[in-house]
């Protein structure tokens, strides 16, 4: 089995592995559980399972990880072991083709597990960003005023009002308005940030989007006005998934998760 990096590969191998946290585990248990969960899985498939892990429970993961990475340090923080055979043969000058070959094998998984761990880094971040503009629809119900409708009204009113084929720029930016109107209402900044970050999936997918931005406008509206907070939220929530899917779909050769939620 060729050797990894402490920082990665054995960190991800030991969060997979059936290592407890309250177990007190010898070097020797910890290097034998990793060694298994490498063999079943392959570098990416522990990545893989990383990821998902950071997308399905992120705040156990988070703690996960933390101590995988301790435990993999200490089991396997030996230089010798770091450096691995395929070091050792290249120093000598005696790199054999089937240790070329593992090389390539090892560059490549590592590269993978690389991707995954970012891909999954970037689906804990949209997740969040989901919950949090989720979270303003919500508490923006309870907190909703005559004036507040008025302008929310009249966003959508001026955003539908353009025409999508002609001025998709400007009405990708009426459109994630809506974002910057909501976080004044719940009266927290850091949520302004969400506009820029929709308005950029919209330029992305393009004017395809449009039909399905004005029908979740007019439905989050309806919410807000009937002081409906779950309501609110739960279409928040369906109109981001629905345009980070329309996104995905949209990128070179993008191809949506198998079974991810439309709606």
């Amino acid at each position: 089995m060729a050797y990894l990096s402490v920082g990665a590969d054995w960190a991800d191998a030991v969060f997979v592995s059936g290592l407890q946290r309250r177990d007190e585990l010898s070097t020797g248990q910890v290097r034998q559980a990793a060694g298994a969960a490498i063999r079943a899985f392959g570098c990416s498939g522990c990545a893989g399972r990383v990821a998902q892990e950071f997308g399905d429970h992120p705040e156990t993961a988070v703690t996960r990880m933390r101590w995988a990475r301790a435990v993999a340090r200490e089991a396997f923080g030996d230089p010798a072991l770091e450096a691995g055979p395929g070091a050792t043969a290249r120093a000598a000058g005696r790199s054999s083709p089937d240790a070329r070959w593992a090389d390539v094998r090892l560059t490549r998984g590592r590269a993978a597990s690389a991707n995954l761990v970012r891909l999954g880094r970037e689906r804990l971040m949209e997740e969040g960003m989901i919950q949090a503009q989720a979270m303003a629809a919500r508490i923006a119900c309870a907190r909703m005023t005559v004036l507040h409708l008025t302008e929310l009204h009249d966003n959508v009113e001026r955003a539908c009002g353009l025409a999508a084929r002609f001025q998709w720029d400007c009405k990708a930016v009426a459109h994630a308005e809506m974002f910057s109107l909501l976080a004044e209402v719940v009266d927290d900044p850091l949520l302004t940030g969400g506009a820029g970050y929709v308005r950029e999936l919209m330029l992305a997918v393009g004017r395809a989007a449009d039909g399905m931005i004005i029908s979740s406008r007019r439905r989050l509206l309806a919410h807000l006005r009937a002081g409906d907070g779950e309501g609110a939220a739960l279409e928040m929530e369906r109109h981001l998934r629905v345009l980070l899917f329309m996104w995905r779909l949209a990128l070179p050769g993008g191809q949506p998760d198998v079974g991810e939620a439309l709606t």
